[in-house]
């Protein structure tokens, strides 16, 4: 009798698992940063969660690599707090050496600049991007003025 649940148990999850037709696809994202100075990202998907932190020092890169047959992946996971990468953000805030920012979010989605939005996530290979944060994003982000938070 509990071979029989074993079995009817393991038919359960593999049928639960497996969805006809779908195909695993494997979705490989990397931001570098290339400004000249440490950055630090938060990002939100609203104005109370808090926001996410990431921080990349300058000359070096995240990669990370997400596995789905149901899900497309965009930078908008890349930058969320979920480490499966199903939650999204809305907003991210590029803070440049706590001396100048710049927010990117869903009001600016075709600025070819705005990792999060619809323009990055049109152009190239669905499954494998790279977004780089310039020297000319630097320079043109705003000054702080003592408060980059």
């Amino acid at each position: 009798m509990i071979k029989y649940i074993i079995i009817l148990s393991c038919f359960c999850f593999v049928g639960c698992n497996l969805h006809s037709g779908d195909k695993l696809e494997v979705y490989t994202y990397t931001v570098k940063n290339e400004s000249g100075v440490p950055i630090k990202i938060i990002a939100h998907f609203n104005v109370r969660d808090g926001g996410h932190i990431t921080y990349i020092k300058n000359k070096e890169e995240i990669t990370k690599v997400f596995e789905s047959s149901r899900h497309n992946y965009t930078f908008n996971n890349f930058f969320a707090t979920s480490k499966e990468g199903l939650s999204v953000t809305n907003s991210i805030k590029i803070i440049y050496n706590n001396e100048k920012y710049k927010v990117f979010d869903d009001s600016t989605p075709r600025d070819p600049r705005n990792p999060i939005g619809s323009y990055t996530a049109s152009i190239g290979d669905k499954l494998n991007k790279n977004f780089t944060f310039t020297e000319d994003d630097y320079l043109e982000a705003k000054d702080c003025k003592g408060d980059c938070e």
